[in-house]
């Protein structure tokens, strides 16, 4: 089996780079019944995309129940009242 990339019509399809940290957090978020947090971090360029994309893929392949959500703008200051 070979890496994931994006898709927006939900289909799998082959990236060129299958990432191991994918696999490291599947085996970290199914380790146990409990819930688990697992957070992928690193620089700017490192993969991080990617290894997010394989990790969900491989969850929902796994009928193990998925959230996505971005926050990336969560640092930016409140928006002030008019």
């Amino acid at each position: 089996a070979g890496a994931f990339t994006r898709s927006t019509t939900g289909v799998r399809q082959l990236s060129l780079i299958e990432r191991p940290e994918a696999d490291a957090a599947v085996a970290a978020v199914t380790a146990s019944d409990r819930a688990r947090t697992v957070i992928i971090h690193g620089p700017a360029g490192a993969g991080k995309t990617e290894v997010l994309l394989q990790l969900v893929t491989k969850l929902r392949a796994a009928h193990v129940p998925t959230l996505v959500m971005r926050a990336d703008e969560a640092d930016r200051p409140p928006l002030a009242p008019d």
